[in-house]
């Protein structure tokens, strides 16, 4: 999710590093797309709660403090009919 990295197994530490690095700001994504990120993260694990399903954990979104942007406000855009929308879609294909 956000093509971000997250932390694994691996040990650094056969690697001998003098200094730890902290990866902390984001450049991949907007602060705007990063708060609606979090925004359908979090309806998402409400959902998931209430309707008792066992999926893995939803993990959580990239802090949008850190992201290096603020990028434009996000919008949506909801069709009643499933032709509607791929009709809309249609006109962003080369």
């Amino acid at each position: 999710m956000n093509q971000r990295i997250q932390p694994v197994n691996f040990d650094w530490g056969h690697l001998e590093l003098k200094k730890r690095t902290n990866l902390l700001y984001n450049y991949r994504n907007s602060k705007k797309i990063l708060e609606f990120a979090e925004q359908f993260i979090e309806r998402a694990k409400e959902i998931n709660k209430q309707e008792g399903n066992s999926y893995a954990q939803i993990p959580s979104c990239a802090d949008p403090e850190y992201a290096v942007e603020g990028g434009e406000q996000i919008r949506i855009i909801e069709y009643k009919l499933q032709e509607e929308a791929q009709h809309f879609l249609k006109q962003f294909r080369k």
